[in-house]
């Protein structure tokens, strides 16, 4: 008992050492399911058969984005008609702007309650957007050309 009291700092070192070593040089379990073919959860996993249904139904390309309205008082009824004007502009545009897809409170709304903060001070919209080559910088002049109506603060994001 003796030695091992003695040999602390040794065996600290040895099992330091091990636990080191054994870390670098254990394999990717994720590398190795995935050139298995093989998922890491079971096809029957709730995870699992979420993600295949949204891959199913999402067929459009492109990037998911965001237009936030914002009015730290409340959106009016007339900014949210001029909101409304300016997303309809928008979806009319679609072809050109890129837009695959668009769910805003205006055209579904069920939405609402997801897209519309409950004190009314945010709007929402969220869309899918396809570059198609085309510079950053464009796009959002785009944008801002059919939301230079609206009187609230907006984002792009």
């Amino acid at each position: 008992m003796r030695k091992i009291i003695k040999g602390r700092w040794a065996i600290f070192s040895i099992w330091l050492i091990a636990t080191i070593v054994l870390t670098v040089i254990q394999p990717d379990i994720n590398a190795i399911l995935r050139q298995k073919g093989q998922q890491g959860t079971s096809g029957d996993s709730p995870s699992v058969m979420a993600d295949t249904i949204l891959k199913k139904m999402d067929t459009t390309e492109g990037v998911n984005n965001l237009i936030v309205f914002y009015d730290k008082n409340k959106i009016s009824d007339n900014e949210m008609k001029k909101i409304g004007e300016a997303v309809t502009s928008i979806t009319n545009s679609s072809q050109e702007l890129g837009i695959a897809d668009i769910m805003d409170p205006f055209s579904i709304p069920e939405a609402k309650s997801s897209l519309v903060s409950k004190d009314g001070t945010t709007l929402m919209v969220s869309f899918k957007l396809d570059k198609k080559g085309r510079e950053i910088d464009d796009i959002e002049k785009q944008f801002e050309s059919k939301l230079d109506k609206v009187p609230v603060i907006l984002s792009e994001r």
